[in-house]
């Protein structure tokens, strides 16, 4: 057998099993890996003195699994997602109009299970249990009752057991008849249901492979090499790309691996060869196939309807849904025409246009309004270095999305850039941009948001967290250390969220969530250890948002300088935004990029204020950011609370227990001394980690409590000194 199968005994060794040979033309074995942690297929193919081998390993998409449904809707995400992120993938599909009684009750029992998990629909076999139960019940109960008449009036011992016996097995039977009257309406609804499905619905299979790369091997160590490149290629792709990118992600795509090899699979006859009615006829004659039901996806091409009129199941065409993918699939090109309709498309109210600047190419000449439906972003995430023009577009996105009737927004904003969203703009350099945008310098203005900063004692936030799930809001959390502002964040938007669902679904976005700095709600960002856990709350509550907010009206807008910041245990975060908005970036960057629109490398020379972004409806666009309306600055304290009709406090307030000791010492060493450098804050603070001390001082500087500067000396020094109305402020509090 070796002879006629090379290598066979290393692909032995490796778990692998002989599964089918071909000579046609050219010789090649096929071999499978069973182990569960591998699944998948090898190919060997001799060529002269060499072998070619190659490996490749299949999944079924599922209509329904534990967690829920797989929407149609996401299935042209999903074609553009395996074109972006696989080298080489294999699709299938087919689509069949007859649904067999046993592929409907299948389909039925799932559905119920993921919806209505505590009510199960009983097998059949359990309510043959209940019912001779019932009989065996009602029987001695007859039983004793003739017995007791056998023994007339007579009052005496055997009597009185038989009365109490009776009672017993008659509450027992009335237990029974109620459950096995439930059951019953169980049963008539799941045959109810599952004729439905066999007159309304269709069956479909949709699988597609992932595959390695070709590999060449000309000895028996070359091939041991190459297999294991192979193996591990699969499995990387498996667990880096199906696992997390794909499966329970963003596309809310559920998945089953092929248990079985390609070349033997009987589904595979769903393909093309048979129907599921003709395989269940075979079955019927006494010939069982192994064929998995979970394999096939069962969808309503009619509403699915309980035997009182309600809806169970909207209509999912999924075959229509796949065809006009494929077919919209076969141009990408865009023709001036097509532009004004998806751009028509995208003003449209129902569309929710957030009008965002000025569309361009890559020459840098504008095409027109740049227009992103806040209905189809779903959720998004912006990345880009410091001065690119993040900033400036996530407050664009707010000033439009403030300006939608009935949407509420809330903005988490660690650094207070967002409290210049209060006022208008007034400087003459932002307001002479206005003309190029077509903008006139008089809608310049501020926005009526509420403004929340639990740093502050008198801009505590609310009683009641829900209550920012309505409305315009700013919860500014400047000044709070890593563990409060991780723990109010994840209690916040905990809050929300919940809020929200209690309301129930929503086909159309209620709220907008804007994260700012996301990145500083990560545990790989806390500085202090003692808020891991807290920052551990905070991506389980941004996690959670991106992955089930869409189905309540929560849109999710995650500010950003990088979106790698988002990866291994936030990667899913990263993965379920469905828009990615790049500025000018470098480095990993540039690598994360290139999977999304194709090559990363713009991106190094993007202006300032210029932004590309991706979204699997509208493809790719480039755009100039506009001005905003409002003052791109942060407020101080004093305009905010004047703003607010509040009395002014102390900016000390607004920093931690710590910060305020590091000030106290800055401020009475620098006024004898003069500034200091960090070695000589460190010995003054006492403060030994570089980190924390780094940290603390720019926690000063936010506030405005302490300015620093870098000399022009090799090194860069830097000099430390408290801000001079610090310094007054100081001297002018009683002691």
């Amino acid at each position: 057998m070796s002879a006629e199968l090379p290598n066979a005994e290393q692909l032995h060794r490796a778990g692998f099993e002989f599964i089918a040979r071909l000579n046609y033309r050219f010789r090649f074995a096929s071999w499978w890996n069973p182990s569960p942690d591998a699944l998948m297929q090898v190919l060997v193919v001799p060529v002269g003195d060499a072998v070619l081998i190659k490996a490749d390993k299949s999944y079924f998409m599922q209509s329904v699994s534990e967690s829920g449904e797989t929407w149609a809707r996401d299935l042209p995400a999903l074609h553009d997602w395996l074109e972006a992120h696989l080298p080489e993938v294999r699709v299938a599909f087919s689509h069949f109009r007859d649904v067999p009684a046993g592929l409907a009750e299948a389909e039925v029992r799932r559905r119920s299970k993921a919806i209505t998990p505590a009510q199960v629909l009983p097998p059949p076999e359990e309510l043959a249990r209940l019912q001779e139960q019932l009989q065996r019940r009602t029987a001695a109960i007859a039983s004793d009752a003739s017995l007791a008449e056998l023994l007339g009036p007579v009052e005496d011992t055997l009597r009185a057991y038989l009365h109490h016996r009776s009672r017993r097995e008659q509450a027992t039977a009335d237990a029974l008849e109620t459950d096995v009257r439930q059951q019953q309406e169980r049963v008539g609804l799941l045959q109810h249901l599952q004729h439905e499905y066999q007159r309304n619905g269709s069956a479909a299979v949709y699988t597609f492979a992932i595959h390695s790369s070709l590999q060449l091997a000309c000895d028996a160590d070359e091939f041991a090499s190459a297999l294991r490149a192979v193996m591990r290629e699969i499995r990387d792709q498996h667990r880096y790309h199906v696992l997390q990118k794909l499966q329970g992600g963003r596309l809310n795509i559920q998945l089953s691996e092929c248990d079985q090899p390609a070349i033997a699979w009987i589904e595979q006859w769903f393909g093309g060869t048979l129907s599921p009615m003709q395989l269940a006829r075979i079955e019927q004659a006494g010939r069982p196939l192994p064929l998995s039901q979970d394999h096939v996806m069962v969808t309503p091409d009619e509403p699915i309807r309980s035997d009182a009129g309600a809806v169970q199941a909207d209509a999912k065409r999924v075959g229509a849904r796949v065809l006009s993918t494929m077919i919209s699939r076969l141009d990408r090109t865009e023709t001036e025409a097509q532009r004004r309709a998806v751009a028509a498309d995208a003003a449209s109210a129902d569309a929710m246009p957030l009008n965002v600047g000025l569309l361009t190419d890559a020459a840098g000449r504008d095409l027109g309004p740049a227009v992103l439906p806040l209905g189809q972003i779903i959720h998004a995430a912006i990345s880009g270095t410091t001065g690119s023009g993040k900033s400036y577009l996530a407050r664009v996105l707010v000033e439009e999305a403030a300006q939608i009737a009935g949407l509420g927004i809330l903005v988490l904003d660690p650094r207070n850039q967002f409290s210049g969203l209060l006022v208008g703009e007034d400087r003459p350099a932002i307001l002479s941009q206005y003309a190029a945008f077509g903008m006139d310098s008089v809608r310049a203005r501020g926005f009526d948001f509420a403004y929340y900063a639990p740093a502050l004692p008198e801009s505590p936030l609310p009683e009641s967290l829900a209550s920012l799930a309505t409305g315009h809001a700013i919860v500014s959390l400047k000044g709070l250390d890593d563990a409060k502002r991780c723990e109010q964040a994840a209690a916040v938007l905990t809050e929300v969220f919940d809020a929200l669902g209690r309301r129930g679904e929503s086909d159309h976005p209620r709220l907008l969530i804007v994260v700012d700095e996301a990145h500083l709600f990560t545990r790989k960002r806390v500085v202090d250890d003692d808020a891991i856990a807290s920052a551990v709350r905070a991506e389980a509550a941004i996690d959670r948002l991106v992955r089930e907010g869409r189905k309540y009206g929560i849109v999710v807008i995650l500010v950003s300088q990088a979106m790698k910041d988002f990866s291994r245990d936030l990667a899913s975060v990263r993965q379920m935004t469905s828009t990615k908005v790049f500025l000018r970036n470098s480095d990993n960057e540039i690598d994360y990029a290139a999977d999304v629109l194709g090559d990363g490398r713009p991106l190094v020379n993007l202006p300032t204020g210029v932004a590309i972004v991706h979204n699997a409806a509208w493809g790719v666009r480039r755009f100039r950011v506009r001005p905003p309306l409002s003052k791109m600055c942060e407020l101080g304290d004093a305009q905010i609370r004047q703003l607010m009709g509040k009395p002014l406090l102390r900016r000390e307030h607004a920093v931690s227990s710590e910060a305020r000791t590091l000030l106290v010492a800055l401020r009475d060493h620098c006024g004898v001394n003069g500034p200091v450098n960090m070695s000589q804050a460190a010995q003054l603070s006492g403060i030994t980690s570089k980190r924390r001390l780094q940290s603390l001082i720019g926690e000063l500087e936010q506030a405005g409590l302490v300015v620093s500067r870098k000399l022009v000396e090799r090194g860069s020094p830097r000099l430390i000194e408290p801000a001079a109305d610090s310094v007054r402020a100081s001297d002018e509090t009683p002691s």
